[in-house]
């Protein structure tokens, strides 16, 4: 418990591990402003996609799983840190308790899926005309 920091200490196991990239735990102020304001984004988008104006936390859960086949997995991660500083800010709150947060955090999180469940990351790599030009007919 020594490695984790004091203002991250009260928050349940599976968030205070790193973020699904295996990036740093402790997040500048900066990034936290920008999870929140994505997070404010998600919370919109699934309202609108779902119909449904008063999403609870697992609602909004399940529309970022249902994404990951239509996503990278870059941008998937990235929506998955977003999700979990919401449920930080909902235990800063005291509106959500630890172990909703626990199985809340382990939902957003596949596991045993590799990056193939997801939208490939990009095309294949594309070479300039001088590369084009010196390769040879045979090759």
């Amino acid at each position: 418990m020594a490695e984790i920091p004091r203002s991250e200490q009260h928050y349940p196991p599976s968030l205070r591990r790193p973020d699904l990239g295996n990036r740093t735990r402790i997040r500048t102020p900066a990034t936290i402003l920008d999870y929140r304001k994505r997070y404010r984004w998600l919370i919109t988008r699934a309202q609108k996609t779902t119909g449904n104006d008063k999403l609870n936390l697992l609602g909004v859960a399940k529309f970022i799983r249902n994404l990951a086949p239509s996503v990278k997995f870059a941008t998937y991660r990235q929506y998955s840190a977003c999700f979990n500083q919401l449920l930080r800010d909902a235990i800063d709150m005291g509106s959500l308790g630890s172990e909703e947060a626990e199985k809340l955090a382990n939902f957003i999180i596949m596991k045993g899926v590799g990056a193939t469940e997801f939208r490939p990351n990009s095309e294949a790599p594309r070479t300039s005309a001088k590369r084009a030009k010196s390769i040879s007919i045979a090759e």
